[in-house]
């Protein structure tokens, strides 16, 4: 939708116009004229405010995930900075907190129940990690069977991060046929103000926690504070 300064200045420019080509039009003809000048004119304004929408929602398609209705990561990578400039400049007095997420053994999934099925498992775990998370925090998903969220936590409730986490990791679980569909999960925690990472950085230090918990039997969550 225009803005109410934009549909001021489009109004604007309209009835310039119309009132310079008035005085070309013979007297008889100017109340026809009038009114096809009100037609044209409310054309125009809906024309605009249409192709407004449609910049709207082509910004929207363009950090959002087809599949899940998330964030993608390009996405993710602006509420990130956005996050970390905010808790840089003082704005918030928190630490965040990183979290990369893995569909276990997502690949058999594919293989024995076909994509379609491997689609719908994505979906589900979305939908858990999202239900699971604070309507604040960023869920996102950034690859394949990959999620990542981001949040900030309070300095005094930091050492219950670690359960939270947990309690969040068990409750992310769905099935297919029968057979459960668990995530593993690997979590950072900073301070953004002591540490200075980028998201490439706390992505890498995430990822690095989350291949642990692959060799270690997946289906669990490696938290690390960097505090």
């Amino acid at each position: 939708m225009l803005s109410n300064h934009d549909s001021e200045q489009y109004r604007r420019r309209v009835g310039q116009f119309a009132a310079e080509v008035f005085e070309l039009v013979p007297v008889k003809q100017r109340e026809r004229y009038l009114e096809l000048l009100g037609n044209l004119s409310l054309s125009g304004i809906e024309s605009a405010a249409a192709a407004q929408a449609e910049r709207e929602r082509l910004k929207r398609d363009a950090i959002t995930d087809p599949l899940t209705g998330l964030l993608n990561r390009r996405g993710f990578e602006h509420d990130f900075n956005h996050l970390l400039e905010r808790r840089v400049r003082g704005v918030t007095d928190t630490v965040l907190s990183l979290t990369v997420c893995d569909i276990d053994h997502f690949k058999s999934v594919n293989d024995t129940f076909g994509h379609d099925a491997g689609d719908e498992v994505i979906r589900d775990i979305a939908g858990l990690l999202t239900a699971q998370s604070r309507a604040a925090d960023t869920v996102a998903r950034i690859g394949g069977e990959e999620f990542a969220l981001l949040s900030e936590q309070p300095v005094d409730r930091v050492s219950d991060f670690t359960t939270a986490m947990r309690r969040m990791q068990s409750a992310v679980t769905t099935e297919i046929e029968g057979r459960p569909v668990t995530i593993s999960m690997g979590t950072v925690l900073w301070d953004p103000t002591r540490m200075d990472f980028d998201m490439n950085g706390a992505l890498q230090a995430a990822d690095g926690l989350l291949y642990n918990v692959k060799r270690g039997g997946r289906n669990n969550v490696a938290v690390a504070m960097l505090l």
